[in-house]
């Protein structure tokens, strides 16, 4: 009933600004010493692209209506048992006597440096 009184309460501020309209587009046509064609200007207005009927209102946080009702969480839980599945194996060594490969892959070193930058100043 509110959305509907608020549509309809626009009502005759729509009609007098119509009534104003035709009143000035009957004043244009009067106008004869007018070098314009007042015909083709009304013609060209003659469709307004805005419909001047407010549908909505401003909008806001009180046009929302929120209900919230607090319930206990529903949790089920199955205990299941681990499915490991395996195949055995066999080792696969290779072993050459009489041969011995001894490499070093990284050589052992600390590397310090000193700057005259202070972290501190």
């Amino acid at each position: 009933m509110e959305w509907l009184h608020t549509i309809y309460s626009q009502m005759p501020q729509i009609a007098l600004q119509a009534i104003a309209k035709i009143v000035e587009d009957g004043n244009r046509m009067a106008q004869i010493t007018n070098p314009k064609n007042a015909f083709a200007d009304i013609a060209k207005g003659a469709f307004p692209p805005k419909n001047p009927v407010q549908y909505v209102g401003p909008a806001s946080s009180m046009n929302v209506k929120v209900h919230y009702e607090a319930k206990k969480p529903i949790t089920n839980i199955e205990p299941v048992k681990p499915n490991i599945q395996y195949i055995p194996g066999k080792v696969d060594i290779q072993y050459h006597p009489g041969s011995v490969e001894i490499y070093m892959k990284q050589m052992n070193s600390i590397d310090i440096q000193v700057t005259n930058y202070d972290l501190y100043k």
